[in-house]
């Protein structure tokens, strides 16, 4: 099936392909039904109560080879967890089928207005479950991703509605909603967000394999990045000595010339983000793959918590890792909160290039 999508991708006139931009090609017609029979969601159009293309969207993304399944989207009214301010977020599923690697699964949100920022504060997330599930403290994972989501509050904060649940879904989609073209559109004029949580990179992506396709990287992800949880504390080991313990490679995100760390940009071209990115990564790699796609990227330090359990994991990532993080550092949830913000402010003024 995905040799007949490239097949029809690479024809000059075909009706089953249309050619959005130079990185973009979306399926169409009975291919896209044959996409969606064989690929996740393995949905049967026959059987379905509405068109599938309704629901769905497929496209090819050239820059990575990839065939991408995608739902439109739903508008949520969303609560950040610290301050319990409301925002609307928008909710976009992605199944990435990457043809030497496996299928990875991503959950973006979308918070602001993408068409009328001049950039994006993005944030490319990595599962983490006992920091999501359990609030672990022995690395800064969840607090991380809730300083990300305070900061989208903080730039687009509205007011509950006090409205029965048919006209609360009403005006959440007439706040955030896709045009005729599928061109996500924000009514508000919010600093746009993107929040990229790759579900299937448990453990730093610790499912891949170096020139190995394998069927399901979440459920290789997830069982290894338990066992390499394990080996530290068993055999009193570091992050990357945890990995070693069990014979992987320390951050197998870089394997297959480090492919899983160019899907940011996979999803920023997919939804025509601005091409200046405020980047909130430690990580030289996340900064890289997006330069190397045409982004020009700002970089912001994103540490959120130092000075308790969490250094330990905080000197390894920096030593083992490269993981641009300060020695000794010692910071607060807040003071991050307020540097951020300063610094997402003034890059409003700022030259990109």
């Amino acid at each position: 099936m995905y040799q007949q999508v490239v097949s029809e991708v690479g024809k000059q006139k075909n009706h089953f392909v249309f050619k959005r931009d130079e990185k973009i090609s979306i399926i169409q017609g009975d291919l896209l039904n044959k996409v969606l029979e064989c690929f996740p969601p393995h949905l049967d159009p026959q059987k379905a109560q509405v068109p599938l293309s309704t629901i769905f969207t497929s496209f090819f993304h050239k820059p990575t080879n990839s065939l991408v399944v995608v739902n439109k989207g739903a508008s949520l009214l969303s609560k950040s967890i610290v301050s319990g301010r409301y925002m609307i977020i928008r909710h976009v599923g992605f199944v990435v089928y990457l043809p030497n690697q496996g299928i990875e699964i991503i959950d973006v949100g979308i918070a602001g207005n993408i068409q009328k920022s001049s950039f994006v504060v993005l944030r490319p997330e990595s599962a983490c479950s006992p920091g999501f599930m359990f609030g672990s403290q022995r690395c800064n994972c969840y607090d991380q991703w809730l300083l990300t989501q305070e900061l989208a509050a903080e730039y687009n904060m509205i007011e509950k509605p006090a409205l029965s649940p048919q006209k609360l879904e009403e005006f959440l989609t007439s706040g955030m909603s896709l045009d005729e073209h599928d061109n996500l559109i924000s009514r508000t004029s919010g600093q746009a967000f993107m929040m990229i949580h790759f579900t299937s990179q448990n453990g730093m992506g610790s499912g891949v394999i170096e020139n190995n396709f394998v069927h399901d990287l979440t459920a290789n992800a997830f069982i290894r990045h338990r066992g390499e949880y394990s080996a530290e504390q068993t055999y009193n080991t570091s992050v990357a000595g945890g990995f070693k313990t069990l014979g992987l490679m320390p951050d197998p995100r870089k394997l297959n010339d480090g492919l899983s760390f160019k899907l940011s940009s996979t999803i920023a071209d997919y939804f025509n983000a601005p091409k200046n990115i405020a980047l909130l990564t430690n990580n030289v790699d996340k900064l890289n793959a997006l330069r190397s796609s045409g982004y020009k990227v700002k970089r912001l330090q994103l540490v959120v918590r130092a000075g308790d359990g969490g250094n330990i994991e905080n000197d390894d990532r920096r030593n083992e890792f490269g993981h641009m993080i300060p020695d000794g550092i010692k910071v607060s949830w807040q003071e991050e909160f307020i540097r951020l913000k300063g610094e997402i402010d003034s890059l409003k003024s700022e030259d990109f290039s």
